[in-house]
């Protein structure tokens, strides 16, 4: 527990409202959540970065100023002054709003009245802006459902199998142990997975729920190995030896019968780790920092390999961020990250030949592009408005003008991300690939030909050539 002298009270209620959260946590050796009980001891709340006189001149000026001046003149971000706009309708796209609420409640119900699926998987698919619009005004499906009257339960698809029940999830059980189908944890949470879930959430865990069914699960369970706690401590102080993560969220994903022979055998992660006489505060500090290392890269594709998993970058990004992140921070990208573990990016990977990773690949040389002719831009820009998430492939540091890069200046994929990023946003500017050149109001379409001339005077003809291989 963090014992603070006088001195160290003062300098935090001197810096707390202009110091980064991070900061102070590593100046004081602290974790966020001690930092956080400390200022609410000493009574210190940092100013609200919005109020009202900012609001009134932000509706008095948003015309005559442009987002980086906005943003300047109030001392706020960029990204802040986006979601307030949006908030305040000030934005192109709400003047245009084909959806208020009234069109969203009959839309519904005709839908319904007519029969058509109004589940929200179909919804999504088939009805993309009624489906994103709705769950701005009810915050989710469900909720504008409800809103028109309707009985969401008989509405959405598969209830059966998602509206499980402690007696509904020990049938699902007994009728798998009476097909003699394999009751191994590992194999139904990737076979059974919503009644693996709906097993850990009534019975703490699947052996408890098989269990209960009336079976053994030992007798019964394929493939499991014969773990016994001098066993787990063997396992568990040999990772520990060769310093790889085991606090408990990285050992669930990469140790996986481990981690489950432990939470048969104690009562939790902690305890096991403690049995084989190892702190578990001090492991589980890694949780938040993982000490990636180009070895640690390296073993961990290997491993990933050996399993046969898909190694392709987006796949990563989904199931192993941080493995990702670290790779593109030690490597510069993902493929030389592959390369340092001696594999070939073209044979593990399994999107190679698809027009998702022709776009990747697109989006990469258009990144070179810009840098190359002098344009300065950022890139996986995540900008948080009004909940949403939005990520334009670049955004220009001088204009602050949102980019991106599509293989064609047609398609569903561009009418996509001009309807999502223009209700935030005043301008895009979209580079493409071919189909020729369109003209829309507040988006410039640019051919990544027209900087051809360009990289010919400046002596980048390898971008030429890559642009052609495409």
């Amino acid at each position: 527990m963090k014992i603070w002298t006088p001195k160290e009270e003062q300098y935090l209620i001197e810096n707390y409202d202009k110091t980064p959260s991070v900061v102070l946590c590593d100046h004081f050796s602290i974790s966020k959540g001690t930092l956080a009980k400390k200022k609410r001891q000493l009574g210190l709340v940092k100013k609200p970065k919005w109020d009202i006189e900012k609001e009134e001149y932000l509706l008095k000026n948003h015309k005559l100023q442009t987002l980086v001046e906005l943003a300047r003149e109030l001392d706020v971000s960029v990204s802040l002054i986006r979601q307030k706009k949006f908030q305040l309708g000030l934005t192109r796209a709400l003047k245009k709003n084909k959806w208020p609420k009234e069109a969203i409640y009959n839309e519904i119900n005709n839908l319904f009245f007519n029969s058509a699926d109004i589940s929200a998987s179909n919804v999504k698919k088939a009805y993309p802006s009624l489906y994103s619009m709705a769950r701005n005004y009810y915050k989710t499906w469900r909720g504008a459902i409800k809103a028109c009257g309707l009985d969401y339960e008989q509405i959405r698809k598969n209830t059966a199998n998602l509206s499980w029940t402690k007696k509904k999830v020990i049938e699902q059980i007994q009728l798998l142990h009476h097909e003699k189908a394999d009751l191994s944890s590992k194999y139904n949470c990737r076979k059974q997975k919503k009644l693996w879930n709906a097993a850990n959430v009534y019975f703490f865990s699947w052996r408890n729920a098989v269990e209960e069914a009336n079976i053994n699960y030992d007798k019964h369970s394929k493939n499991i190995l014969n773990w016994t706690p001098q066993k787990i401590r063997e396992e568990i102080t040999k990772l520990h030896k060769n310093e790889l993560p085991l606090f408990a969220s990285y050992a669930k994903k990469n140790y996986v019968r481990l981690y489950g022979a432990a939470r048969s055998h104690f009562a939790d992660w902690k305890e096991a780790i403690e049995f084989c006489g190892l702190d578990y505060e001090q492991i589980n500090q890694r949780a938040n920092e993982v000490d990636w290392s180009p070895s640690l890269i390296k073993e961990m594709l290997l491993e990933l390999n050996e399993k046969e998993e898909d190694l392709s970058e987006g796949v990563v990004l989904r199931k192993y961020p941080g493995l990702r992140t670290a790779a593109k921070r030690l490597f510069g990208n993902w493929s030389n990250a592959i390369t340092y573990s001696g594999l070939d990016i073209d044979q593990i990977r399994k999107d190679i030949n698809t027009e998702a990773y022709k776009g990747r690949l697109f989006e990469e040389i258009v990144y070179d592009i810009l840098l190359a002719t002098g344009r300065k831009v950022t890139r996986n820009n995540h900008t948080k408005i009004n909940k949403k998430i939005y990520i334009p492939d670049f955004i220009d540091k001088k204009t602050d003008l949102w980019i991106d890069a599509k293989l064609s200046s047609w398609g569903a994929s561009v009418e996509k991300s001009i309807n999502k990023y223009l209700e935030v946003q005043d301008n895009l500017e979209i580079i493409f690939l071919k189909s020729g050149p369109r003209f829309m109001s507040n988006v410039n379409f640019v051919s990544v030909d027209s900087y051809f001339d360009r990289l010919k005077q400046i002596g980048r003809l390898d971008l030429i050539e890559r642009i052609n291989s495409l």
